[in-house]
């Protein structure tokens, strides 16, 4: 006993002891604790007086704080009229310390006087109390810390005997300080108990909402909130009590009272009530465009509620009944003009005793409005809302002006016109018979003259008339005018079964709809400032007639787009800038799996087009599987004008020499295959192939048919292949393959590629002197030029063929037969291979021509711009020079090849042609020789000849025959030197030599017979030919002197002088060592 003695003597002695220590030092220990709470936040924290009291009441023991005050920021950082967060006059607080040493909570009384609280939002959304104790919301690396649950071995008892709080305030102010509400608390009790899981509790209330500011408008000042509760929770069996909760808002009154048992499948037993006569709840939430009270009367009507609920609630609809209705209701305008009167209605809802609504009704009866100009009257009635019977009724009409006091003034004004409604429907609604809407069932809402302006927009509205009506099973617009601002519309339409559908019915729906319009200005539809500048143009004589066809079932069961069929019966329109829409009609179907585009024909201007097309497995676009993806067409038209589809804005965007061009009798059939994963990639041409067949036009300004043209596009990986691309134009055809590689890596490795053309028939002359376009005119039409400028934008490209990156492309081309001008080519084949290292290879290009056959082999060297060289060999075997019909023109004069020579050709060539940097040859440095023999020869007709007939009287000039010329030119410094060549002719031996300047010059040396002289001399002396001399006879070298002719300068001012030639024998001589020496050098 002792010891037990001496304990207590102990502990109290020590309790007295701490609590005399605590009253001698609280002042230092209050301004510790302070000065440890402000260092630990960016707050600050004042207390000026705290009292503790643990043996006055004991085992309670009391806290009181006086004086509190809490601000953002510490005193020297803050503004001198900072508003505090808090400021508490009068704190208490007193609990039972012994519950609390045994684990349960019971605190005696909370008290709370004089108290303020004020929250500021700031622009960036952070508040001043988070700014206080330093927490940041928005930070994701401040986390709470884990607490571990405490294992009880009884529930914890919580009591609260009493919690006051009297004349606290709510502030809650936003910036830029246009927003501010206010909350005082003028009373606040409330008491609760948690004992063995059962809670009791009691709440009394009564606040005054202070107002709403919103920038310098106050509402709702001084309004009343009360509430009032007792609640009882068994948390042993989850029965919840409510013994009474009423809540007062702005005098309007709500109530609830009953049990709901949770264990009992949620069994509900709650009387529900609501009452307001204070309507000006209203105003507030119509931002005081509605005023509930009148200049006249303060009486302004009352809405009531009246419902239970009973019954289980858990996978079923407990009884419900409820009376709702209102009387004697108005609403003014803003401005105090009598809007609405006389509001009133009665309501009933009852679900009945039945689980499937068999039973339930929905009222509403004797709804009624009346206005100066205007009534309101209307009944309906739902019974068995399982099989719901529908009764409608209504007579009402109505002047829109009325409505203009509610309106808020930037959005729509000066409203006017009327409505009328107007019909009743009687029907049963059932599902599973689909019947809905009985024969009798029309109800029409008329408009008439209607209109309003949007200020915003400067978008007037006028003349609105028409229908909205529901007649049997269609619901539809009918006779509906309108004008806006410059435009106006006349539509009709009728929708059949949509309101089955819209119940939940299986329905076929059809949907028709008719626009007309003489002009549509496209901006009364779209414009949403009336500021913008921007002018969208106008359509003029538009007119739509559409039909869409459905069912509920398909509508309930497509994936990414409705399925149904739709129609366009006919699409006029006169078109801003372009040419004129007219009569396109077609049909669009969409079904599961497939996209059809039947029949799509119609005009755009003087053009017509007929386009069909299927796109199969569309749907796949949404699965995450790869799945084909296929889309055929088929386009035809019997002409596609330029200037119908490059025309837009009043302006042709081709060039001027192309505006009378068009495409007659075009048709093409094709088709694309790829997949959904291709469609929906974001870079790069989709992977598959574009096949094309059966393509075909004429140009109308040339007789060429261009027809039977096909092509096989394949994009694979880094590759591309275009299959037997073929194709005829008038005689002509050709088939066309190729294969490109590394399309997509260029950069990393060489873009590679095979291509091969194949040709029966080129006719030249067929395709070249096609007129596809007309001569351009532009010089004298500053229009056309104005066009052709605008058109022409591109800029000029530079290319370097020295440094840019060559493919490897290898193209083989082989042609049967070519005509060009009077020439037949045969047999045109070769080979161009282009290398990375840019050298591109002519190989075994040849072709038979004249006759015989010319052959070609070559190298063009860019490897180096300075050293560019394009190396090559030619041969000419057995060329008929009377088949060459290659022109040419001397002094005005054209003549031809095979007209005015004749002979067999026969040459090779080997040549080294240096280029510039330009790519022009640099006639400096290019060499040549050419080996060139004609035989059997003949010159006949040939103009200049003509001239030196006079001295050669006694010869047939225009018939000159030689039997052979054989020779080798050489090319070397821009000159081609002639050796000394001996023609057997004719009119007599010659002997020729000299050089011929590729800038014109020249310098010949012609050594003829003294007796062709002295026969010349003759000649011109009598002006008779003498009759020793034969005609048409070749004359060989018969010995004897000869005369030298040396003719030196250009084609325009050269000197001729004569001298003394050499002997025959002395041309033998040289003949036979020039041939020895031609020899030595083949060998």
């Amino acid at each position: 006993m002792k010891f037990v003695k001496y304990f207590l003597v102990f502990t109290v002695g020590m309790i007295v002891l701490t609590t005399g220590l605590f009253y001698l030092n609280r002042k230092a220990i209050k301004d510790k604790v302070i000065d440890i709470a402000n260092s630990l936040q960016p707050g600050e924290l004042k207390v000026q007086k705290i009292h503790l009291s643990p043996f006055s009441h004991f085992p309670k023991v009391s806290l009181r704080l006086q004086d509190v005050t809490y601000f953002e920021r510490a005193e020297e950082i803050r503004e001198e009229k900072e508003r505090p967060i808090c400021k508490i006059n009068d704190f208490y607080l007193a609990f039972n310390i012994s519950d609390l040493m045994v684990g349960n909570i019971n605190v005696a009384e909370v008290t709370l006087d004089s108290a303020y609280f004020g929250l500021l939002q700031y622009q960036d959304s952070s508040l001043n109390i988070f700014n206080a104790v330093g927490f940041d919301p928005t930070d994701s690396t401040q986390t709470k810390e884990e607490t571990k649950e405490v294992q009880r071995d009884k529930p914890l008892d919580i009591v609260l005997e009493r919690l006051e709080i009297n004349n606290l305030v709510l502030d809650f102010e936003s910036e830029p300080k246009e927003k501010r509400a206010a909350l005082r608390v003028d009373h606040f009790d409330t008491s609760f108990q948690l004992r063995d899981r059962r809670l009791y509790s009691k709440i009394n209330t009564n606040m005054t909402l202070l107002g709403i500011k919103h920038k310098e408008k106050v509402m709702l000042k001084d309004k009343p909130i009360s509430f009032k509760s007792h609640l009882k929770i068994n948390q042993n069996n989850m029965f919840i009590e409510i013994l009474e909760a009423h809540l007062s808002v702005f005098e309007a009154q709500f109530g609830i009272e009953g049990s709901y048992a949770v264990q009992q499948n949620g069994y509900a037993d709650l009387k529900i009530n609501a009452e307001k006569e204070d309507l000006s709840l209203l105003t507030f939430l119509t931002n005081g465009w509605v005023n509930t009270k009148g200049q006249k009367s303060e009486d302004n009507g009352k809405i009531y509620l009246n419902a239970t609920i009973k019954g289980e609630t858990k996978d079923t609809i407990p009884f419900i009944e409820a009376n709702f209705g209102a009387k004697d209701v108005s609403l003014y305008g803003k401005e105090n003009n009598i809007a609405l009167e006389n509001i009133g209605f009665k309501g009933y809802l009852s679900t009945g005793s039945k689980a499937d609504l068999s039973e339930g009704v929905i009222k509403l009866e004797d709804l009624n409005v009346d206005s100066k100009s205007g009534k309101i009257r209307m009944s309906a009635s739902v019974k068995n809302l399982k099989t719901p019977y529908l009764d409608f009724t209504t007579n009402s009409s109505f002047d829109l002006a009325t409505l203009n006091p509610f309106l808020k003034g930037d959005k729509i004004k000066h409203l006017k016109g009327g409505i009328e409604l107007k019909g009743s429907v009687k029907s049963t609604i059932d599902k599973k018979n689909n019947y809905y809407i009985s024969d009798g069932g029309k109800v029409g809402l008329f408009l008439k003259d209607i209109s309003f302006e949007i200020p915003q927009t400067a978008q007037k509205y006028e003349d609105i008339n028409g229908i909205l009506y529901l007649f049997e099973n269609k619901l539809g617009i009918h006779d509906f005018k309108a004008k806006m601002n410059d435009s106006d519309i006349h539509f009709t339409g009728q929708a059949e079964n949509i309101l089955k559908h819209l119940a939940g019915q299986n329905a076929n729906m059809k949907i028709n709809a008719k626009l007309d319009s003489k002009m549509f200005h496209i901006d009364d539809f779209v414009k949403l400032d009336s500021t913008s500048q921007v002018d969208h143009g106008k359509i003029e004589n538009l007119n739509i007639d559409l039909t869409l066809q459905t069912t509920s079932e398909k509508l309930n069961s497509y994936k990414l787009l409705p399925y149904g069929e739709f129609k366009i019966n006919n699409l006029s329109a006169v078109l801003p800038g372009m040419s004129d829409l007219k009569k396109l009609k077609g049909r669009l179907e969409v079904a599961p799996e497939k996209i059809v585009i039947d029949g799509f024909e119609g005009n755009l201007g003087g053009s017509n087009i007929n386009l069909s097309a299927e796109l199969l497995n569309f749907e796949s676009i949404t699965s995450s599987d790869t799945e084909p993806l296929t889309l055929s067409y088929s386009i035809n038209s019997n002409s596609m004008q330029v200037v119908d589809f490059f025309t837009f804005k009043n302006k042709l965007h081709v060039p001027q020499e192309y505006k009378n061009a068009a495409l007659n009798g075009f048709k093409v059939n094709g088709k694309i295959d790829t997949s959904n994963k291709e469609i929906i990639k974001e870079q790069g041409f989709p992977f598959g192939e574009v096949t094309i067949s059966k393509l075909e036009w004429r140009f109308n300004r040339t007789p060429l048919l261009f027809r039977d043209f096909n092509i096989k596009f394949i994009h694979k990986p880094n590759e591309m292949i275009i299959e037997d691309f073929t194709g005829k134009i008038g005689e002509s055809d050709f088939t066309f393959n190729a294969h490109l590689e590394n399309i997509t890596d260029s950069t990393k490795h060489d873009l590679k590629g095979t291509f091969d053309v194949n040709a029966q028939m080129l006719n030249f002359n067929e395709l070249l002197n096609a007129n596809f376009v007309e001569a351009s005119s532009s010089s004298g039409n500053p229009q056309a030029q104005t066009t052709s400028q605008q058109v022409s934008t591109t800029d000029t490209l530079t290319f370097n063929p020295f440094t840019a990156k060559y493919p490897s492309f290898d193209l083989k081309v082989n042609i049967s037969h070519m005509k060009y001008a009077k020439m037949d080519i045969t047999n045109f084949r070769g080979q161009i291979v282009t290398t990375p290292n840019r050298v591109i290879h002519f190989k075994d290009i040849g072709t038979d021509a004249a006759g015989g056959r010319l052959n070609f082999n070559g190298d063009l060297n860019l490897i180096d711009a300075e050293n560019a060289v394009f190396k090559s060999k030619a041969e000419a075997k057995e060329l008929d020079m009377n088949l060459i019909h290659f022109e040419t023109t001397y002094e005005g004069e054209t003549y031809s090849v095979a007209d005015n020579f004749d002979g067999i050709l026969n040459a090779q060539i080997n040549s080294s042609l240096y280029l510039n940097p330009d790519l022009t040859v640099n006639l400096d440095k290019s060499v040549a020789d050419i080996e060139a023999s004609i035989r059997d020869g003949k010159i006949q007709n040939f103009g200049p000849l003509e001239a030196m007939s006079k001295y050669f009287s006694n010869k047939d000039l225009n018939n000159i025959r030689f039997a052979e010329i054989k020779n080798t030119l050489e090319l070397k410094n821009a000159k081609v030197t002639i050796p000394k060549m001996d023609i057997s002719s004719t009119i007599g031996q010659l002997y020729i030599t000299g050089q011929q300047g590729l800038d014109m010059s020249m310098a010949y040396l012609v050594e003829v017979p003294v007796k062709l002289v002295r026969s010349v001399a003759w000649n011109t002396l009598t002006g008779r030919k003498k009759k020793s001399d034969s005609e048409d006879e070749i004359m060989t070298d018969e010995g004897g002197k000869y005369v030298a002719i040396r003719i030196v300068g250009d084609v325009e001012e050269y000197d001729v002088k004569l001298g003394k030639g050499k002997k025959v024998r002395q041309h033998q001589k040289e003949k036979k060592k020039e041939e020895k020496k031609s020899k030595k050098d083949k060998n």
